[in-house]
């Protein structure tokens, strides 16, 4: 499910600007929401709680969302271009064009 970033639920009251530029971020490359307070790529991989979103400095954020991209790019990169269905094209897409904003 896409990332509702107007879900108070998200935001811990302390660091709102922050988190809703990660989220949007997030968003952006192509993470959804897994599950409750729990984000991913939908058969590609999940594990980041909102928890993280909210602890992590601006370093280890970036160095995650790199980590995403990899993962991203490799699973992709194992089918051929022609077995692609448009979801994962698109996918591809945000993660090749994709900057962190601190590394």
């Amino acid at each position: 499910m896409e990332i509702n970033i107007e879900n108070k639920l998200f935001y811990d009251g302390k660091n709102d600007g922050r988190i809703r530029r990660r989220l949007l971020e997030m968003k952006e490359l192509g993470l959804e929401q897994v599950g409750h307070g729990h984000f991913g790529v939908p058969n590609i991989m999940g594990g980041l709680y909102i928890e993280k979103v909210w602890g992590y400095d601006d370093i280890q954020f970036d160095e995650y969302l790199e980590f995403v991209k990899e993962l991203i790019s490799e699973e992709i990169a194992y089918k051929k271009l022609n077995e692609l269905n448009p979801n994962e094209i698109e996918l591809l897409k945000k993660a090749t064009k994709h900057k962190c904003k601190h590394i």
